[in-house]
Order: C-alpha cells, then structure tokens, then sequence
C-alpha cells in the first residue's frame, strides 16, 4: 500500500529536506509526488537542521521522522 492510499484516510503533510543534493532528487520528487512538500536547501545544513526545518512548518499534532537509510 502506498503513502498516499495509507493517507487518504489521514490528515498528513508530508516533508521532504533536501541537503543540496546534485542527483536530481528534488525534481523526482517534485514531478512524482507533488502532494509532497519539498525545502531544497542551498548548503547541506545537515540531519538535525533539516529536521527541525520540517517540524517548524508541520500543522499535525504527531511527527514521523526518517533517516535517509530507512528501508
């Protein structure tokens, strides 16, 4: 089941920190999942940084945070 049939159901934002990668990611992800919101950082301001960027701008009562090598 896929994030957005699993939050149909929910009220969810989801948040994407991206720490200057040169891969492309942010355009994926942008053109694939445009529900998704997405803070393309200049510099890589690192993990706790980029967190705490998505906490600020999250409305819901919960958080879910993922590392980057989550399976």
């Amino acid at each position: 089941m896929t994030i957005s049939r699993l939050s149909a159901k929910l009220s969810t934002d989801v948040w994407v920190v991206d720490n200057r990668s040169v891969d492309g990611s942010v355009d994926m992800v942008q053109s694939r999942f445009p529900w998704v919101h997405v803070v393309a950082n200049e510099d890589n301001v690192g993990f706790a940084v980029a967190n705490n960027q998505a906490i600020a701008q999250c409305q819901g009562r919960h958080v879910l945070l993922l590392n980057p090598d989550t399976v």
